[in-house]
């Protein structure tokens, strides 16, 4: 009887590969380089090819203010004055988002972010992408909460 290998099974990977899984270590290593060219090759920069989750990961505190404490006191003035691709605020649900370091990794480009930088983005947001979880995905970026309008 004939022995064939499955795709999956380890005499494809390593001849497919060429040793490159002898160790996880390697393995991931191999990925990294592969999803770097990949990028450059179709265009993408490199920092949205790796992915907004893995840069948020391991940059938990994204939101501009340093560490500080989450702030009850925001106004809408003081959103509207971020305005810009260097300083980009959003408020959604009463929250308020420092959406500056997203914009390089936002699949649709920065320039549909940059629209409702200093404004509320409640509407655009539930147009496009009302299945998503944005207080997960721009857990980081969480400034605090717009003061409420009777204060």
């Amino acid at each position: 009887m004939r022995k064939s290998y499955h795709r999956a099974s380890a005499g494809y990977r390593s001849r497919r590969f060429h040793g490159a899984t002898s160790s996880p270590a390697a393995f991931a290593e191999a990925v990294t380089q592969l999803k770097s060219w990949f990028a450059s090759w179709v265009g993408i920069p490199v920092e949205r090819s790796e992915g907004w989750l893995h840069w948020s990961s391991t940059n938990p505190n994204s939101n501009g203010q340093n560490g500080a404490p989450v702030r009850h006191d925001i106004t809408m003035e003081e959103v509207k004055k971020h305005n810009t691709a260097e300083d980009a605020w959003t408020t959604l649900n009463n929250k308020v988002y420092n959406l500056t370091p997203y914009l390089k990794f936002h699949p649709g480009g920065s320039s549909i972010l940059l629209k409702v930088a200093g404004k509320d983005c409640y509407s655009l947001f539930m147009k496009y992408h009302a299945w998503v979880n944005a207080e997960a995905l721009l857990q980081n970026c969480f400034v605090g909460y717009l003061q409420s309008s009777s204060q």
